[in-house]
C-alpha cells in the first residue's frame, strides 16, 4: 500500500494531467457517439 501512495504524491501533477486528458477523451467520445446516434435516427 505505501508504494502507490508515494507514487501518487510524487506524480501528482502528472496524475491530474492524465485525468484531464482522460476526461477530455471521454467527453469527445460521448459527443461523437451522440452525433452518430442523431445522424442514424434522422438519416
Amino acid at each position: 500500500m505505501p508504494l502507490p501512495y508515494l507514487c501518487n504524491i510524487k506524480n501528482n501533477e502528472m496524475y491530474n494531467l492524465k485525468n484531464k486528458i482522460i476526461m477530455k477523451a471521454l467527453v469527445l467520445s460521448v459527443v461523437f457517439a451522440l452525433t452518430s446516434v442523431v445522424n442514424a435516427v434522422s438519416g
